[in-house]
């Protein structure tokens, strides 16, 4: 590694849930925030290469409230990553919610699976079954220590 340097100077303040991920598809990862509170906003600063830029713009307006687990993740297999929010509620509203990204925005949320990561559990995502599309993955972290997985279809988790 070389030495670290400064790329952003004010990015993911206080409580905002901070992620990194590709979201334009130009193949370097930028820096996105939730701002995780009634607001609900997502801040993105894009790549250069060399820094992140200057002024975070806001990508969606309501995603992911306090409460919820957002994550990153190419969900679609387009080469952009999407922002994704598990409600984590009880197991008749734990809901897995995505939003994709247009490469200068993320759509309308969109329910993709309707039980999903309930109440504690820690949900993840990533691409398992190496189909180019990233999918979704629950620890129970219970005594039974269980692993749930769904797959992504490009428009929904199985």
């Amino acid at each position: 590694f070389t030495t670290s340097q400064k790329w952003h100077d004010w990015f993911a303040p206080g409580t905002e849930i901070p992620a990194v991920g590709d979201v334009n598809g130009d193949g370097r990862d930028d820096i996105i925030t939730f701002t995780h509170d009634t607001n609900a906003d997502v801040y993105v600063a894009l790549s250069t290469g060399t820094s992140f830029t200057g002024t975070a713009v806001k990508w969606h307006d309501y995603f992911s409230i306090t409460g919820e687990f957002p994550a990153l993740g190419d969900v679609n297999g387009d080469g952009r990553d999407d922002i994704i929010t598990f409600t984590q509620g009880p197991a008749t509203a734990a809901d897995v919610i995505v939003a994709l990204s247009t490469g200068t925005t993320f759509g309308p949320p969109q329910k993709w699976h309707d039980l999903f990561a309930v109440g504690t559990e820690q949900p993840r995502v990533g691409d398992i079954n190496g189909d180019g599309k990233d999918d979704i993955v629950t620890f129970t972290c219970n005594t039974d220590a269980d692993v749930y997985a769904a797959t992504s279809t490009g428009t929904t988790f199985t």
